[in-house]
């Protein structure tokens, strides 16, 4: 499995540890992976809206079963495998957005703002207890590597 829980507690985002705690699958270099997914950590910069882990396994998915070719079919091809990770991921965890699942109220707030709510929060044993980040990191590994290990997109290609 995945070391993307180290990753984790070490300091990366949700999407980092995902991204970089499964490089493998997609022969990504593990540098390469933090740097791809450092924006979309807490909900795409903080913002709080579709989760980073989320984020990270669909980046892990599209690098593995992507193709570079630009048509409709393609698209339609990876808009699908796109949705059937994402319902799995809300089966799993009860959302896809990162607030929710944090339990937090964005409404009203001005996400684009520069102010401190772009500070990320000091990770610390109140964080880490605090938060069910490890437990939803660990939750999108799984659909990662079942999805894999279906192989059910790797008949979609065919």
């Amino acid at each position: 499995m995945a070391d993307s829980l180290e990753i984790f507690r070490k300091g990366a985002s949700c999407a980092q540890s995902v991204l970089a705690g499964n490089c493998a699958l997609c022969g990504l270099s593990r540098q390469t992976a933090l740097k791809i997914a450092a924006p979309f950590g807490a909900g795409v910069g903080r913002m709080r809206h579709i989760c980073g882990a989320l984020s990270g396994a669909l980046m892990v998915a599209g690098l593995k079963y992507a193709t570079a070719e630009i048509s409709k079919e393609e698209k339609a091809r990876i808009y699908k495998m796109t949705r059937i990770i994402a319902k799995r991921f809300k089966e799993k965890n009860g959302s896809i957005i990162c607030a929710d699942l944090l339990g937090l109220d964005i409404s009203g707030k001005d996400m684009f703002s520069l102010d401190d709510s772009a500070e990320p929060s000091d990770r610390n044993s109140s964080y880490y207890a605090s938060r069910p980040c490890l437990k939803i990191i660990a939750s999108a590994d799984e659909i990662i590597e079942e999805f894999v290990k279906s192989g059910e997109f790797e008949k979609e290609r065919m």
